[in-house]
């Protein structure tokens, strides 16, 4: 076994083709199990190109100090402007860049840390059945026309979830009681009138104490 790996991290074509399919095997698993929007072409190509260019400039800086140098000043200048939704995403950007440094470095690392990626989303989703485990899914395509409403209560979230049913609207929240008890919590809206008909039914709520809400359309 360990000489199979020897002769593969010789072979640059073959470690380039064993990253991209990596690559796309992850972002597949995580969209079917996840978030199906990850299985749009945009994410597709980027899970695919992403880690071989880093294999390839890993193997071409790693013997050179003085070109491993102007690389960096090279990449310093570059800046990315694509919008990031989610640390999710990030986390996910972040995986395909270190797939293809750990490829170029050893194939084994990159294995192991595909394995560790696949294995992710099923245990996730497992622990999502314990009601011990409160984890929110949200499953919409950041590519869809929605409106995106933000509400601040001066409640914790635990209250908030027990008046209210935000299963399939929510996108994220966030406790604050450093300050002042303040929970902040992101929902998604079809439509302008669905955002417009839950903000008269809180009126209901006598417990619930809104600071702030705003709202803006996304997609």
């Amino acid at each position: 076994m360990e000489l199979i790996f020897e002769k593969i991290n010789q072979l640059i074509i073959l470690k380039t083709f064993l990253v991209a399919l990596a690559g796309f095997v992850v972002f597949y698993i995580h969209s079917i199990t996840i978030f199906n929007y990850l299985r749009s072409l945009s994410y597709v190509l980027t899970s695919i190109l992403l880690p071989p260019i880093a294999l390839i400039i890993t193997t071409i800086i790693s013997s050179n100090l003085a070109l491993s140098l102007g690389m960096i000043g090279a990449l310093s200048i570059v800046r990315y402007r694509t919008p990031i939704k989610s640390v999710y995403e990030l986390a996910l950007l972040f995986f395909l860049i270190t797939l293809g440094v750990a490829g170029g470095v050893n194939i084994k690392y990159a294995g192991f840390l595909t394995l560790i990626l696949i294995i992710t989303p099923f245990l996730v989703k497992a622990l999502m059945k314990f009601k011990s485990f409160d984890i929110v899914n949200s499953q919409h395509s950041i590519e869809d026309k929605y409106f995106e409403a933000l509400f601040v209560f001066e409640n914790s979230y635990k209250e908030i979830q027990t008046s209210l049913d935000l299963k399939d609207k929510i996108i994220n929240f966030d406790e604050n009681f450093i300050d002042q008890k303040k929970t902040e919590i992101t929902l998604r809206f079809d439509s302008l009138s669905d955002f417009n008909t839950f903000k008269d039914n809180l009126d209901k709520y006598k417990n619930l104490n809104i600071l702030n809400v705003s709202v803006n359309k996304r997609g």
